[in-house]
């Protein structure tokens, strides 16, 4: 099966988010290439083939080409200008790191996920031989690789995704070690760690003690291996609903001990999140007193943007909110289109399945009802009550 779009309560049943897609090539304008072009061959015959600054300019004209969608002359670009910086400067120099991350966006627009995905590893090799594992110059770059394989099991981009899951979950809790030791738990940095194991404990909650039974080899992750074998489905999914419910805790905890004005919409949207959780795992009472406290915040707050979260049904958990997403979407090659009402207690009912890519897809379209009958949904609200929609419509791709 296969984060370009996926409903992202499971990984098999996610809408595809925004990414360049494959397009044909336009021609190739040259007059913002030449000048590059016409320097990068003097350079070359001044100062030699491996010259620190040939390294730069080729890093410059990579940006160039993708700036017109050329993005196999782009990672041309980069690879040489990173080979360049290797010899310059050394395999270990953190002066490739720039270089790489101007590459995903262009791996990322030809569908290479196993290349962007060395390409992630070798960032955060390059990192780890440079900064001690307590070192808080570590951060971002923990984030990011975090954030990716976050990414690749949410879309299953590449196999053994569940791997993937638990390396990320690990990386995550290094973040919130690393903020805590070094600026107290009530950084508002903690929140990206927090919103990180979130998601990495509801995708864990979908899956079976079989996926998440195995040897992480020379991994140094033995406990996040090994903490389900044995465990019957409810103890699994107890736990992970118990350690997402007290990360969303912290958030509102942390956002609450601030007093600018400005954290009021992430007070509000901390209780959201928080509120969903207890959805997602049919805690309904709780959710719902917290969707009210987190409404009633909005009011005060005059936070009236926050009421648009309550405007239609929400597929949970709400990649707005933990993701970052920013609900732009492309159309996925393989979908199922369903219609269903959704009842005030955040359930699909009366589904129908409309139409599907391609239409003769009979396991796809099984999968995607069989979803929808057990997927959770913020529900519409009126005043201060949740309410019925009916006719909602939804296209899962692929799931």
């Amino acid at each position: 099966m296969s984060i370009a779009a996926r409903c992202v309560i499971s990984p098999s049943v996610l809408l595809l988010l925004l990414l360049p897609g494959p397009t044909l090539a336009d021609e190739l304008d040259m007059r913002p290439i030449q000048p590059y072009l016409q320097e990068i061959d003097r350079v070359q015959q001044d100062e030699g083939t491996y010259s620190p600054q040939l390294g730069q300019l080729l890093s410059q004209l990579g940006v160039a080409y993708q700036q017109q969608n050329q993005h196999q002359l782009a990672i041309d670009s980069f690879s040489r200008a990173l080979q360049i910086t290797k010899i310059s400067q050394g395999i270990y120099a953190l002066a490739q790191v720039p270089i790489i991350e101007k590459m995903h966006s262009s791996m990322m627009a030809q569908n290479r996920w196993k290349e962007l995905d060395d390409l992630h590893q070798r960032v955060y090799w390059l990192v780890n031989r440079n900064y001690q594992p307590d070192d808080p110059h570590l951060l971002p770059y923990l984030f990011n690789y975090a954030s990716w394989l976050l990414f690749v099991h949410h879309h299953e981009f590449l196999n053994e995704t569940y791997v993937r899951l638990l390396q990320s979950e690990a990386l995550y809790q290094q973040t919130h070690d690393i903020i805590l030791a070094n600026y107290g738990d009530k950084d508002p940095r903690m929140v990206q760690s927090l919103k990180g194991l979130v998601m990495a404990n509801f995708f864990k909650s979908q899956l079976g003690p079989a996926q998440l039974e195995f040897n992480f080899d020379s991994l140094d992750m033995t406990r996040q291996g090994s903490f389900y074998m044995g465990l019957p489905a409810v103890d699994y999914r107890t736990e992970n609903y118990r350690e997402g419910k007290l990360a969303l805790e912290k958030m509102v905890e942390i956002y609450d001990a601030q007093t600018e004005s400005a954290a009021m919409q992430n007070k509000v949207l901390a209780r959201v999140g928080l509120a969903d959780w207890y959805l997602m795992f049919g805690k309904t009472t709780h959710a719902f007193d917290t969707y009210r406290e987190a409404r009633e915040l909005a009011r005060q707050g005059q936070e009236n943007n926050a009421f648009q979260l309550f405007e239609r049904p929400t597929l949970l958990p709400d990649s707005k909110i933990f993701l970052g997403e920013d609900g732009q979407y492309r159309e996925p090659d393989r979908f199922v289109l369903a219609s269903f009402d959704v009842n005030a207690h955040g359930k699909a009912n009366n589904i129908q399945l409309l139409d599907s890519i391609p239409l003769d897809a009979t396991a796809m379209r099984s999968r995607a009802l069989k979803f929808l009958r057990t997927a959770s949904f913020r529900p519409r609200f009126e005043e201060e009550e949740p309410i019925e929609t009916l006719g909602v419509r939804l296209k899962l791709s692929n799931p």
